[in-house]
């Protein structure tokens, strides 16, 4: 079956739906036309709803298409936490929320050059390259990585939001639609500080109702060589909004929800295209439970692929943490019971334990009288959930293995989440998955290590993670992202005092990077430095052979 979104795939999973797949968006009709005029028309729209309800999507798939059908100049949806690797060590001093949100805004950029800007200075950079002065429409999606960490830091997201507040004052054209999850709603209104002079809207998403739910299911079959027979799509939403839960002592009683969770319809979805036979055309309600039941769909693809997810994150034994989320939010009569968290720990688990099941949508958190309690998301989610706990404790569920994309996405989480130890211990398993896995996967590991190691001032493995990731991409001809590492080396060497190094290394960044400005000023301010008696005639091994050093270590 090669038609569809990505991968030939009508239906996302749980991923975010992109905005290229504006087609395969159905179900949010209405209120995406609202998102789109509220942004249009309000200098600050706020867009919240529960984990998993979709609110990326909504702007990805939903809001943004509609604004580029009226040919109102946007942005791409931007993220405040870091997506892409970039040896901290190559920048300047800066606020790494603010130079993720540009780099998201501009992915071609230099972020050498982005992050030596403020928002306001990045807009009228803009600006200048574009005097129409026509309305532009910024957004910051998920707003809640500005509360990552435990506590989070106010010294990242404050300049960020007083920022973003700036750039509103300093151009009138310009609107921002941020979206941020119910939980963080209240804390993010009180620290952008927001009030009448802003112009303030706001809009909650909501799951999908019925019949929403069911053209989310049917509609982006359209195209493909497989359709629903009359009542299946009707059939599947319905068995989505009610099941069974059975209680301790083996009594059975029916829970039902008014409305479905977009993550958990796009998980089944999703694992029913996959594992449909490939022979069929029209598919019935028989056809499917064939292959199992809505029950053993969610276990599988959303709370057992999510709870793996956690203890890959956090290595842990993915049986013993699903367990533990039985034990902790379901009564024994089935019911959901939420939980305050702890000072430091919460029912035996250290509290990264529930903010990372947070963030993989697997639990919602609510702010009670100053203190977070956390259950799970519906009644509807306890039956797979007890189903997901046999499947993920029986011999057969065996390893599970990363692939190294994955591993770099949770060492740059860990980061953000300021653990450095489980940032280091993800990339390593990158490495020790061996260079003929992915190159590239390789080259960023290094580079994560390097920056680990730079934060803990130890330059000189700094200095060799970097080095060994230039060499890597070496390797791959990727000559741009070689000597971004190169000139964090020439930047470590020139912060330490040794010049003579600092302008060898320098210049070979110099020579991958041709017009950088921001590499070429750090080179003169090396040839400028005191002491520099050598540095025109000094030489480094380490420069000299980045195509044959080692590929590989930690």
């Amino acid at each position: 079956m090669s038609e569809g979104g990505a991968a030939g795939r009508p239906y996302p999973g749980t991923r975010a739906f992109e905005t290229s797949e504006r087609h395969l968006f159905f179900g949010r009709d209405e209120i995406s036309l609202r998102v789109a005029d509220l942004w249009r028309t309000h200098r600050v729209t706020i867009l919240y709803g529960p984990p998993g309800v979709g609110k990326t999507s909504l702007v990805n798939a939903g809001a943004i298409p509609i604004i580029a059908d009226r040919n109102i100049e946007h942005f791409p949806a931007g993220r405040a936490l870091p997506t892409r690797v970039f040896p901290a060590a190559a920048l300047p001093e800066h606020n790494s929320h603010v130079l993720s949100l540009l780099w998201s805004w501009d992915p071609a950029g230099d972020p050498l050059a982005l992050s030596r800007l403020t928002i306001s200075e990045f807009l009228a950079r803009h600006r200048r390259a574009q005097p129409s002065r026509s309305p532009l429409l910024l957004c910051l999606d998920q707003a809640e990585d500005l509360y990552r960490g435990s506590p989070a830091p106010r010294a990242g997201r404050m300049p960020l939001l007083g920022q973003l507040l700036q750039a509103l004052e300093a151009d009138p054209q310009v609107n921002l639609l941020v979206s941020v999850q119910d939980d963080r709603l209240a804390d993010l209104l009180r620290d952008m500080g927001l009030d009448r002079r802003h112009d303030v809207a706001s809009q909650h998403l909501p799951a999908l109702g019925r019949a929403a739910a069911v053209e989310a299911v049917r509609r982006p079959l359209k195209g493909t060589r497989l359709s629903l027979s009359p009542g299946t799509a009707e059939a599947l939403v319905d068995e989505l909004l009610s099941g069974w839960v059975t209680d301790d002592l083996g009594r059975r009683r029916p829970v039902r929800e008014s409305t479905v969770h977009p993550l958990h319809l796009q998980a089944v979805c999703a694992w029913l295209w996959q594992h449909l036979p490939g022979d069929l055309t029209s598919v019935t309600v028989q056809d499917a439970h064939r292959i199992g039941s809505v029950d053993l769909w969610l276990a599988t693809a959303a709370v057992g692929s999510a709870v793996r997810g956690v203890a890959d994150y956090l290595n842990m034994d993915a049986g013993r943490l699903c367990g533990w989320i039985q034990d902790t939010f379901v009564t024994p009569e089935g019911a959901r019971r939420p939980v305050g968290e702890g000072p430091q720990a919460t029912a035996g688990m250290p509290n990264n334990v529930l903010r990372t099941l947070h963030d993989h949508r697997l639990l919602k958190a609510e702010t009670r009288s100053g203190s977070r309690w956390f259950e799970l998301p519906n009644d509807r989610v306890v039956p797979p959930l007890r189903l997901a706990v046999e499947l993920l404790a029986a011999p057969s569920a065996g390893q599970h293995a990363p692939a190294p994309a994955d591993r770099l996405r949770a060492a740059t989480n860990a980061l953000a989440d300021g653990e450095p130890d489980l940032a280091s211990w993800h990339a390593r398993q990158v490495l020790r998955q061996g260079p003929g896995r992915s190159l590239r996967a390789q080259a960023e590991a290094e580079t994560l290590l390097g920056d680990i190691s730079y934060s803990r001032d130890e330059v000189s493995l700094a200095t060799d993670h970097y080095l060994r990731g230039a060499s890597l991409l070496e390797a791959l001809r990727d000559t741009a992202a070689a000597g971004a590492l190169l000139a964090a080396v020439g930047r470590l060497h020139l912060l330490t005092g040794d010049t003579a190094t600092a302008v060898v290394m320098l210049r070979s960044a110099v020579s991958r990077l041709p017009g950088n400005s921001s590499v070429a000023g750090e080179l003169m301010r090396a040839l400028s430095a005191p002491g520099r008696t050598n540095a025109r005639t000094a030489r480094s091994p380490a420069a000299e052979n980045t195509r044959t050093r080692p590929q590989g270590g930690g």
